[in-house]
């Protein structure tokens, strides 16, 4: 055991430094006092990340203090690839991205009709293909990330049972990824990849350390960081925030319960009886559409609604809304926002809400797989309990 907790503490302490070079260029020295190791510590696994190619020495610049010139760590985007696979209700989405996030290929197909082994199948082979045809080599490839709808097991890769989509229940997803294509799999509920996305290239860079990603789509869900962190239940679960129950005597739901928000605030459903087919078209146009003002107006009153109350349990700095709710989102953000500001028991900033754009699909998808790079601690309840080391998490 003794072992295993030194292994988990070295890689943890390596993902840490790895953590600090990512967000910007910096001395040993700065890592030294950001991390709390010790100079020693810093020189070994900067020297251990250097050999592996990960991160890259500036010249020496200089720091406009007395002494040595700083020489400054800077990531090294093309040392690897993370592959991302997004598997929908509608179809799959794969792709690779390097660990800048830039997207290098992506490719779609559909899941119509098909058993997921053969799709597994098919994915596993154009990801084999993709890799070649670029010249890649094998080991450039260090892991794959997979999104999927919830409820799933993150610790087992499995689907549980996602509402509409039934030939999928109990599927377990990473370990046939896995043995298909030699490479570790790390499986995620759409909605906490989404937030992890957020945390890497969105308002976590901005220093936002708890927030919201809320998702609107043909279902409603949300990824929570807190305190700069991923949060997630026993099992690594994500919360199923479309299945809060907001009126008893409400539609029922797919899930067995009455009133969830899904029922109202999901596309098509919030749609109902309104002579629009999706909300892009809502928003294009909304100036010069009384019908189209007037639902405006109704998402923004049940979304504040709802992001009040959750506010009000979490604290949070910032909810980003995202999903179809990402097309041209600033404004809705904007009212949302207004909306929030004038109810909320806390005083926010004026930004309170904020709009995500359209989802990237496959960098999201990749996200479970490479937060791994530079986060163990949360990387899963097995490997917080030592139940699993990290390597094999």
């Amino acid at each position: 055991m003794q072992a295993i907790n030194a292994a988990v503490m070295w890689r943890n302490n390596r993902c840490m430094v790895l953590d600090c070079i990512r967000r910007r260029p910096i001395s040993r020295a700065e890592l030294s006092d950001e991390t709390h190791l010790t100079r020693a510590s810093i020189t070994q696994i900067v020297d251990e990340l250097i050999a592996d190619g990960l991160v890259r020495e500036s010249a020496p610049v200089s720091n406009h203090r007395p002494g040595r010139r700083q020489t400054l760590l800077t990531l090294a985007p093309d040392a690897l690839n993370i592959a991302g696979i997004n598997i929908g209700h509608q179809g799959y989405e794969l792709g690779l991205i390097d660990l800048s996030g830039r997207e290098i290929w992506s490719g779609a197909g559909s899941l119509s009709g098909r058993a997921p082994a053969e799709v597994l199948d098919e994915i596993a082979r154009r990801l084999t293909e993709a890799v070649a045809a670029r010249g890649l080599h094998p080991e450039q490839i260090c892991c794959v990330g997979v999104s999927a709808p919830g409820p799933l097991d993150p610790i087992d890769g499995a689907l549980l049972n996602p509402p509409n989509f039934r030939a999928w229940h109990g599927v377990p997803v990473a370990s046939m990824l896995q043995e298909r294509l030699g490479l570790r799999v790390h499986l995620a509920n759409v909605a906490n990849a989404h937030a992890l996305d957020e945390m890497y290239f969105g308002v976590g860079r901005e220093g936002v350390r708890d927030f919201m990603l809320l998702r609107v789509d043909e279902s409603v869900s949300a990824g929570f960081v807190l305190d700069g962190r991923l949060f997630s239940g026993a099992r690594g679960r994500c919360p199923e925030i479309g299945h809060i129950t907001v009126d008893r005597n409400g539609p029922l739901c797919d899930c067995g319960n009455r009133g969830c928000l899904e029922k109202y605030l999901a596309f098509p459903a919030a749609l109902a009886g309104t002579p629009f087919s999706s909300w892009r078209e809502v928003v294009d146009i909304l100036d010069a559409s009384a019908a189209a003002a007037s639902l405006f107006d109704r998402v923004a009153e049940d979304l504040a609604f709802e992001i009040i109350n959750i506010i009000n349990v979490f604290d949070l700095e910032r909810i980003v809304l995202s999903g179809h709710l990402g097309y041209r989102g600033a404004r809705l953000a904007e009212e949302v926002s207004h909306r929030v500001n004038g109810r909320s028991l806390r005083r926010l900033s004026s930004q309170a809400v904020v709009s995500g754009g359209l989802p990237r699909t496959v960098r999201i998808a990749a996200m479970p797989a490479y937060h791994t790079l530079f986060n163990v601690s949360d990387l899963c309840p097995a490997v917080r309990s030592g139940r699993l080391p990290c390597e094999n998490a």
